[in-house]
Order: structure tokens, then C-alpha cells, then sequence
């Protein structure tokens, strides 16, 4: 399991957490249980207990904010609630959620923290999400920053530190329910930091991404992003080319990563894709497998014309759909038709492009693809 707050890693927040035990100023235990349960309602059934985390202190000290955890049994649901005084009394002016928390799992039962990446200040809120049944089991560390706008929370960005994805697909030919196959395990880890990467005063937000797909054994899949406020406060995806000069300086895995990925969105130069994977690489060793087999796809398409590279990478399947009608003969136009492509597109793109085509994913495809037809 995984404590969210405990693996932000190198985030770079200037968190004040206060307990709210040690806060006079806040509602007392008794009190929030109370309105919490008058405002935010019972829900599915009597609640079993409430309770809240430690509050912080709002953008005024007649506010605050703090995890609400209203009890089911088994689960318990998680809010971010945003607290209020008027006079002497304290109210719940607005929240957001539930995330539907089960304490046997472990994880993060809620927690928030005041966090100030530049001028505005945002309110993180981590809870780790678990939902277990026949076959399949999922865990998430959300991770979501939050503005308050008056009596208002507005959400300006939500990710996860961490997931943890258990799953099976069931045998097609038997009887027995218990006969399962194509198992996986699948975990994503990601940290986040906050770095002024433009130098205008206000920080922009970093996410890095791991994955691998079993519970023992390396990463095998590593991807960077950057993210900008916008004049809302919204962070959002951010323009790569007003940050370019940044990332070029930067020796950090995460910044090579970032052009690695524009250099293929933008402009559908895999040449420098290349480069800036092995920059990463060598930065980080630990990247080093996942990024030698993302070259080791990527130089299937070096031939292949730019924009048909830049369809591929855009990932929607409408783009698909263009690239497998405008570049039929591309390395890319048959990966595309491996995901999206009908029966008769794959087996003319097998017959056409096997150079190109991994013999293991040639297998996996034609046997699902004849199953799912019959």
C-alpha cells in the first residue's frame, strides 16, 4: 500500500497543516460531526460515525478545510469540505467528493494541505480510492488541488500518485467460473513537483510517470508532463514551445521526456525523439529498459513520412481512422490498425507490413481478432 502524501517525492510545497485538535479557532469534533451530517447528509443509510481530518486554515481565518469521513460499514465515503464562521457558529459552505475510502485496504483516509505555488494559493487533497470484486481489484491516490473562490471550491487539477490495477479476463471456452485468464497486474506510480519553469514568478506544475506491469520487476513505461495555471488558476496542459528553451537547458529526465514527446506530436521527428530518450536514459539509469523499448518501437517508424507520425501520437481514434486512409503502406498506419483497424484492415496490413510488425503482437492480435468476429 501506499501512504499518497508519503510518495509525493520531490514535490517542492510549502504545505501548513494544522491539527485541528490544536486549533481553537476551527470547530471542535462534536461540532463537525454535527453539520456535517446535518449539510452533507446521510447518504446510503444510517452512517455509522463521522469524523474529520486535521483542518487548515482557508484564504481567511474564518474558514477552513479538512477531509469530511462519513462511515458505511465497510467503506467509508471522503470529502473535502469547506468550513465556515459566521459570528460563533461554523457551517459547511461547500464540498466536493465522495471518494469512497475502505479503511481494511490502508492507504491515505483522507488528508489536506494548503499549498502555494506562487501568488494564488490551492488547497491539495489526497484519498486513496479501493474497489475489489470477482476477478478484478483496483486501488487510486487521487491527487487533487483545489481553489476557494469566496464560499466556493473549484477544482483546478486532479491526478494520482498512485494506482494499483488487479485483473482478469475470463476463459472464453469453459464452464468453470473459476477458470480465468490473461491475468495482470498493473502499477503506476507519480510524482509531482512544482517548478517556475518560464521565469514569470509563478510555478508550473511537473508529473512523472512509472508504470510497470507486475508486482515484482522493473518499470517498463515512463512518461513526463507539464502543466501551466492558466489565468482561471486552472492547471492545464501546457504549450511545450513557450517553455522550449527551459526544457533544453534543464538536464532532468523529466524534461527530456516532455521533448521527446513533442518532438513526435508536433512535429513527427523521430530522430529526435531518439536523442532525447537516450538523454533521459542516461540522466536516470533507472529508465534506461523502458526507454530502449520505446526506441526499439519507435525506429519501426523512422521511414514513415512526419504528419503520418504525428496522427499516430495524437491518439484519438478519429486520428487513427486518417492515418490508416492516408498512409496505408506506414509502420504507423499498421500499428493504428492493430488498435482500432476491422479484421479485413489487419490482415491486409499483416500480409504488408511483417518487417515491421513484432511476431508477438502479430499472434495476439489475429487470435483475438478472429475470436471477437466469430
Amino acid at each position: 500500500m501506499y501512504a499518497t502524501w508519503k510518495k509525493l517525492g520531490w514535490v517542492t510545497f510549502v504545505a501548513l497543516v494544522a491539527a485541528a485538535s490544536a486549533r481553537a479557532a476551527f470547530p471542535d469534533a462534536a461540532t463537525a460531526e454535527k453539520i456535517l451530517l446535518e449539510q452533507i447528509g446521510e447518504g446510503y443509510g444510517e452512517p455509522e460515525g463521522v469524523t474529520t481530518g486535521a483542518f487548515v486554515e482557508g484564504e481567511t481565518p474564518d474558514q477552513g478545510l479538512a477531509a469530511a469521513r462519513v462511515a458505511y460499514g465497510y467503506y467509508t465515503e471522503v470529502y473535502l469540505a469547506l468550513f465556515v464562521r459566521d459570528g460563533d457558529a461554523w457551517r459547511v459552505a461547500d464540498f466536493d467528493g465522495p471518494v469512497n475510502y475502505v479503511p481494511d485496504f490502508g492507504g491515505d483516509e483522507g488528508t489536506v494541505a494548503k499549498v502555494q505555488p506562487g501568488p494564488r494559493t490551492y488547497y491539495a487533497f489526497t484519498c486513496t480510492e479501493a474497489s475489489y470484486g470477482s476477478g478484478m481489484g483496483t486501488e487510486y491516490d487521487y491527487f487533487i488541488l483545489y481553489r476557494v473562490d469566496g464560499e466556493k471550491l473549484l477544482k483546478a487539477f486532479e491526478g494520482e500518485t498512485g494506482s494499483r490495477e488487479d485483473y482478469y479476463s475470463r476463459w472464453y471456452g469453459g464452464d468453470d467460473s473459476s477458470a480465468w485468464e490473461y491475468g495482470a497486474y498493473v502499477e503506476r506510480t507519480t510524482e509531482f513537483t512544482f517548478d517556475d519553469v518560464d521565469g514569470d514568478g509563478a510555478l508550473e506544475l511537473w508529473t512523472f510517470t512509472r508504470e510497470r506491469p507486475a508486482e515484482e520487476g522493473p518499470f517498463t513505461y515512463v512518461e513526463a508532463a507539464l502543466y501551466a495555471a492558466d489565468g482561471s488558476g486552472n492547471f492545464a496542459a501546457s504549450d511545450v514551445d513557450k517553455f522550449r528553451e527551459f526544457l533544453e537547458r534543464d538536464d532532468s529526465p523529466a524534461s527530456k521526456l516532455v521533448l521527446a514527446g513533442a518532438a513526435l506530436l508536433e512535429e513527427g521527428n523521430v530522430a529526435a525523439a531518439l536523442e532525447y530518450l537516450t538523454q533521459a536514459a542516461a540522466l536516470d539509469p533507472s529508465l534506461e529498459a523502458a526507454a530502449e523499448r520505446r526506441r526499439e518501437f519507435l525506429r519501426r517508424l523512422k521511414n514513415d513520412p512526419a504528419e503520418a507520425i504525428r496522427l499516430f501520437y495524437r491518439g484519438g481514434s478519429d486520428e487513427r481512422r486518417e492515418l490508416i486512409d492516408r498512409y496505408p503502406e506506414s509502420a504507423a498506419a499498421a500499428e493504428a490498425a492493430i488498435e482500432i483497424g476491422t479484421f479485413d484492415e489487419l490482415t491486409a496490413f499483416l500480409k504488408n507490413n511483417r518487417p515491421t510488425i513484432p511476431v508477438g503482437r502479430r499472434r495476439t492480435r489475429t487470435r483475438c481478432a478472429k475470436r471477437c468476429t466469430t
